[in-house]
């Protein structure tokens, strides 16, 4: 099974968001719905292993926090992108999470990040649209809210040709 760790985000603010940069000015992008913020991938992992895993996360005990969406990125970079996101903050805060999360999981990750950016993602493109989408992406935008992160969960990820279906797994109150 393909594991990923992440947390929830509101989804209103961020579909009304999509509406405003991409449905109006009619830009050729594949709109996301399953809004997260991935704070660790765990990747393949046997079956055998998810009660051990579902136990671990039973067990992971960290205050709720405050998140902020901070500014948007082109992934992998401005010129010739795939991803439209949303980074959060404050990142000292996300840091700090992540190696908690990091560390909790530690027998279950194999290529820990060294460099945590969290983020969400808005949309999927094209590389080839990027130009166009740039032209027309807005040169400033409200950003939604501050949340609070209150829950963590485990979520499995299955590819498709059309994208990728999320099912929780497992979620653990933040305390």
């Amino acid at each position: 099974m393909r594991l990923f760790i992440a947390f929830p985000v509101p989804h209103e603010p961020l579909e009304a968001l999509q509406h405003a940069l991409f449905q109006r000015a009619k830009i050729p992008v594949r709109l996301l719905h399953d809004f997260h913020c991935t704070v660790l991938f765990l990747g393949e992992i046997d079956e055998q292993w998810l009660p051990l895993l579902c136990d671990l996360f039973s067990s992971f005990d960290e205050p709720a926090f405050e998140a902020r969406y901070a500014s948007f990125r082109f992934f992998p970079s401005a010129h010739s992108f795939r991803a439209i996101t949303l980074s959060l903050g404050p990142q000292s805060t996300f840091l700090s999470f992540y190696r908690s999360v990091a560390s909790h999981f530690a027998s279950f990750v194999s290529h820990p990040s060294h460099s945590y950016l969290p983020h969400v993602t808005l949309a999927r493109v094209n590389p080839h649209h990027s130009p166009t989408i740039l032209e027309h992406f807005p040169s400033h935008t409200t950003l939604p809210p501050p949340f609070v992160v209150n829950s963590l969960q485990l979520i499995r990820s299955v590819l498709f040709s059309d994208g990728q279906r999320y099912t929780v797994l497992k979620e653990a109150a933040l305390s």
